[in-house]
């Protein structure tokens, strides 16, 4: 921030109010790979401008490498290089011997970047993206732009506590709200608007506490725009995040959006520090204490999160509501609190079912479960992925000692059920188990298949049909 010319007081106070962002303070203690790039965004700016200033070779060598890292860790962050490049044109423009070094550099940082898995999508799919069909991949950019405008907007006002989730969602379901998205629906099929009591890390934007604070800060600076005079070059940086974010927002329709751009919020929170003089504003005591009133939320919902509770909430409320044991709120969190204690080894109930010398397992679920459950215990199985052959054709089951499948699963890889895909492959459903992996969703069936010749397997406290 300092860098692009916004005053080091006010860099120093959004230094602390981004990371307490809903998408960031929740992924930092997990597996998310939305935030993490945000380093490498950071860091390639970063290394540019002192490359712009300095006229060092090494500067520009780590912003390139920053940039290839920042489109590694995930795709949707192409659009990022925009900003990057923007800092770094401008490093070649002003000192032109970092050409050469800059040059080379490239060439190694193009095999550390989304590259080398561009080109296996290619090979493999046919397309760069590696899911050709998929419907997230938007046709009417206007769709995009509304859809995603939605569902940034929802997320950005969203508290880290929000108690009153179930009511909008609520409405949201009402049949005059569900016609109005209808029309939306049809270029943008899985747009979603829904909220949760607590953030989490699979669905949070940056959160009310950074929102609220930005917009408060510009309002009450809004007398105070400066004229862009010796700033064009910030601003151009600043406009690029916008102009990355729009690219977004008119391409892909993912229902999670609002967590996939956590890396665009740092920067789109530039341009109305550089616009607007903010300084006051920043030092104002009642800013200060809005802007921490409106955060703290975050610090419950990090102590209670169901992914990692620090104290668990169901046992609490289930203590403070006793004498009402089946009151909604107790139900709801003692099912969210269950379904993540085990959400680290999901379907231990579908692997407790497979025969004791199964070695090679064939995965059929859907993209959104794990095979890691079937691998286990580590080093004795083999997991291989059952995809579908040329119009939706079952693949050969040889070599495989038994098949994982669920109804999802079944249905989204072959348009079959379980039932179907033992009789089509001449097997037999050995085993079911219901297992929920979503507190949103219910019970999902999920079975082994096997060999009409295998035996029941050893018993571990499942149910067996």
């Amino acid at each position: 921030f300092r860098g692009l010319g916004i005053r080091g007081s006010v860099a120093g106070a959004w230094m602390w109010i981004i990371p307490c962002g809903s998408c960031f303070a929740m992924e930092a203690g997990g597996i998310g790979n939305d935030f993490t790039a945000t380093i490498y965004l950071l860091a390639g700016i970063t290394f540019a401008l002192k490359a712009r200033d300095s006229g060092k070779p090494l500067l520009l060598v780590l912003a390139l490498l920053s940039g290839a890292l920042l489109t590694c860790a995930k795709a949707s962050n192409l659009p990022l290089l925009l900003p990057v490049a923007i800092c770094v044109l401008a490093a070649l423009i002003r000192h032109p011997k970092l050409i050469i070094p800059g040059a080379a550099t490239s060439v190694f940082a193009l095999t550390i970047s989304f590259v080398p898995l561009a080109i296996a999508n290619v090979n493999h799919t046919g397309t760069w993206t590696g899911s050709p069909n998929s419907i997230q991949n938007l046709k009417n950019p206007v769709a995009g732009f509304v859809g995603n405008s939605l569902q940034l907007g929802t997320a950005s006002l969203a508290p880290a506590l929000f108690p009153l989730a179930p009511s909008w969602n609520n409405w949201m379901s009402q049949a005059a709200v569900q016609k109005r998205l209808a029309v939306l629906r049809k270029d943008f099929p899985e747009i979603n608007l829904k909220l949760v009591e607590m953030a989490s890390e699979e669905g949070s934007g940056i959160g009310l506490g950074v929102s609220a604070s930005l917009i408060l800060a510009t309002l009450a600076a809004f007398r105070r725009f400066r004229a862009p005079h010796g700033r064009q070059f910030a601003i151009w940086v600043a406009v690029g995040f916008w102009i990355s974010l729009l690219t977004v927002m008119t391409k892909l329709g993912n229902p999670s959006v609002p967590r996939i751009v956590a890396c665009y919020y740092p920067g789109l929170v530039v341009l109305p520090l550089i616009l607007f003089d903010t300084a006051r504003v920043t030092r104002n005591r009642i800013w200060r204490a809005s802007a921490t009133i409106l955060l703290l939320p975050i610090v419950p919902a990090l102590l209670f999160s169901p992914a990692r509770p620090i104290i668990r909430l169901d046992k609490a409320v289930a203590w403070l509501g006793a004498g009402n044991p089946k009151s909604h709120w107790v139900e709801r969190l003692n099912v969210v609190y269950d379904v993540y204690s085990k959400r680290s080894d999901e379907h231990v109930a579908v692997r407790n079912l497979l025969p004791a010398g199964a070695k090679t397992i064939g995965f059929a679920g859907t993209d959104g479960d794990s095979e890691y459950s079937f691998w286990m215990p580590l080093g004795e199985r083999r997991v291989q992925d059952l995809t579908p052959q040329p119009g939706k054709k079952l693949p050969s089951p040889q070599g495989l000692d038994a098949i994982v499948t669920s109804d999802w699963g079944s249905d989204d890889r072959f348009g079959i059920t379980p039932e179907q895909m033992a009789l089509a492959l001449d097997w037999k459903i050995l085993a079911s188990v219901p297992i929920r992996r979503l507190a949103s969703f219910g019970e999902v069936r999920w079975c082994v298949l096997v060999p009409k010749e295998a035996s029941l397997p050893e018993a571990h406290g499942s149910s067996v049909e």
